[in-house]
């Protein structure tokens, strides 16, 4: 199953979840010796609700963090600034040195 489908199965799941759980405070009525239940079931919803918004959010995060920017590639976003700073975006490969006198001895 892809991640598209198991948000939705989840999405289900907790419509689900919300109206079994209308249907049996309407049957059963809200007494006050169910309270404690009560108050753990608008708990639990608030807290699904919470946790499949915040999977909204990061898998939009996440996709535009993927998506390269509209003036070109992902690397174009990278920048440096300040002495001896270094930015790299991208496939890169290689050494960098930034220090004084420093020598790079290596296969290239």
């Amino acid at each position: 199953m892809t991640g598209r489908g198991v948000i939705w199965a989840g999405g289900l799941v907790a419509v689900a979840a919300v109206a079994v759980l209308a249907v049996y405070f309407a049957v059963r009525g809200l007494r006050p010796v169910d309270t404690v239940g009560v108050v753990g079931a608008v708990v639990g919803i608030a807290g699904l609700a919470l946790a499949v918004r915040g999977l909204i959010v990061e898998r939009r995060g996440a996709r535009d963090r993927a998506e390269p920017s509209a003036g070109g590639s992902a690397a174009a976003r990278v920048q440096a600034s300040g002495e001896r700073s270094v930015a790299i975006g991208g496939d890169n490969s290689g050494i960098i040195s930034t220090g004084d006198d420093t020598t790079n001895t290596g296969a290239r």
